[in-house]
């Protein structure tokens, strides 16, 4: 009966229009195609060749981490294991919010914590990967792929078992593995090789795309998406003085500009005073 309620009508056809043109970068479709072990896995051993594909398994989808207390959760888009218990993450990240190296070392931390249990020695550790792919050039060389481990000032290996990947697809691809060239094209919309893996990878998309489930589950995220804007947009209003209702027009007029939640920052504080960050943080974090 819930599936029914949204089929014939007008969100429902600008929902499957919306799905059916949706590129390989959209979050949907992206986590859809990298849920399938063989895709997921695939692509960390082209990435990292110390893992073996046969060797990785997608632990849980989505998964969440909560440290607990006060600390900020987490939900890692798809985590992976190998046989070790080395832990990976890969991520999507379309837009720059100016957070990625404090987004990937907080995923490690929080990963790192989740692996050792009360008791254990730090020696039993295993390592964290982050393998995040953003369609921003994040350190502006143009480069497809940077692999960041830690070193100390005079260059010294500093094993702390962690490595995060930032991946620009639209970067220089020479000499990376054709499928993984391809993987990137892809999700830039750009021409591909008629190759085994990436046919799979379309194919899998056109499934998603097309599929009755597919819709509806797509349909009840744009639901869920609005209801928690909502929510968070009527919370912020019923609390609101005179003040804070004019934070909050001005964010959404620097929404509609397109701006990102740093830069809206630095334009609500530029306007109302270094002395109302505080509170502009607030509604920021709740509408944004």
């Amino acid at each position: 009966m819930e599936k029914r309620r949204y089929e014939d009508t007008a969100r429902w056809r600008a929902a499957v229009k919306q799905l059916a043109t949706a590129p390989l970068s959209d979050d949907f479709i992206f986590y859809n195609v990298l849920r399938h072990n063989h895709v997921a896995a695939h692509l960390v051993a082209l990435i990292d060749s110390s893992y073996k594909k046969e060797e990785l398994t997608i632990s849980q989808e989505q998964k969440p981490f909560d440290p607990g207390g006060d600390a900020r959760g987490i939900r890692l888009d798809m985590f992976l294991q190998n046989l070790d218990g080395d832990m990976i993450d890969f991520e999507m990240q379309n837009k720059d919010n100016h957070d990625t190296a404090n987004r990937t070392g907080y995923y490690h931390a929080v990963m790192a914590t989740e692996m050792l249990k009360k008791g254990q020695s730090y020696r039993q550790r295993h390592s964290t990967c982050v393998i995040m792919i953003t369609m921003y050039d994040y350190f502006g060389d143009g480069k497809a792929i940077h692999k960041i481990t830690s070193r100390s000032q005079d260059g010294h290996k500093y094993p702390d078992k962690q490595t995060t990947y930032l991946i620009y697809p639209y970067g220089d691809l020479t000499g990376l593995p054709r499928d993984l060239q391809d993987f990137l094209k892809l999700l830039t919309e750009r021409t591909t090789s008629d190759g085994e893996f990436i046919t799979m990878v379309k194919e899998l998309m056109i499934s998603i795309k097309t599929s009755g489930k597919m819709r509806y589950d797509f349909m009840r995220l744009q639901d869920k998406l609005m209801d928690a804007y909502e929510e968070a947009y009527e919370e912020a209003y019923d609390e609101a003085t005179d003040a804070t209702i004019s934070y909050i027009t001005r964010y959404n007029e620097l929404v509609a500009q397109g701006l990102n939640s740093q830069e809206i920052m630095e334009q609500l504080v530029a306007q109302f005073g270094e002395e109302h960050r505080s509170a502009l943080e607030k509604i920021v974090l709740a509408l944004s």
